[in-house]
């Protein structure tokens, strides 16, 4: 009886293959798009995390059956994959990083962090004649309600801003948030604080 047949998956870097527990029937080979792929057949094709959609023209090159990548957007890919090639994107992999990047952002920009830590380079301290706003009772809009953005607005809640969420259309989310559509956005952006 033959042997059974490897799963051949590229990984994009050394480290990450080091990373993985080895799995029987999985034999793994590094790829990282900067020469010709080490085998005409490659079952999954692991992208280089925030690469650009260059290696997705390699592809052209092997033949596959998934291409996984680890980064959360798809623009674009479908006109640059090869017919018959599922593509994965990294969901669930970035969402809560991203939205506490955001709401980092956020409160740095609304409590003007930059400023004080320039003043205090300087070893100058403004003796409390410069008021900063919070988030509290301020119009915030979030324009994106996936995972992202359901994210952003869990982390923004417990400041008390009015949140208002806005999309590709009007809907109700599965949280049952209400969701307004881009064309709502326009109407309503002289009530936004925080964007």
């Amino acid at each position: 009886m033959p042997a059974a047949q490897s799963l051949v998956v590229s990984l994009p870097f050394a480290d990450l293959r080091d990373a993985l527990t080895p799995l029987e029937g999985v034999e793994y080979v590094d790829w990282n798009f900067s020469a010709p792929p080490p085998r005409a057949h490659i079952d999954v094709v692991v992208l280089p995390y925030l690469s650009s959609m260059q290696p997705v023209r390699a592809l052209s090159q092997v033949t596959s059956r998934l291409v996984q990548s680890t980064a959360l957007g798809y623009d674009g890919i479908e006109e640059l994959l090869p017919l018959g090639v599922t593509f994965a994107n990294g969901v669930g992999v970035h969402e809560t990083a991203t939205a506490e990047l955001a709401v980092t952002h956020v409160l740095t920009a609304q409590r003007e962090m930059h400023r004080m830590y320039r003043d205090q380079l300087r070893g100058h301290w403004d003796s409390g004649n410069h008021f900063v706003p919070g988030l509290a009772d301020r119009e915030v809009f979030i324009v994106g309600y996936g995972g992202v953005g359901t994210e952003i607005v869990r982390r923004l809640e417990p400041f008390g801003p009015r949140i208002s969420v806005f999309a590709s259309r009007r809907q109700i989310a599965a949280d049952g948030r209400e969701v307004y559509s881009v064309a709502d956005l326009i109407e309503a952006l002289p009530l936004a604080e925080v964007i």
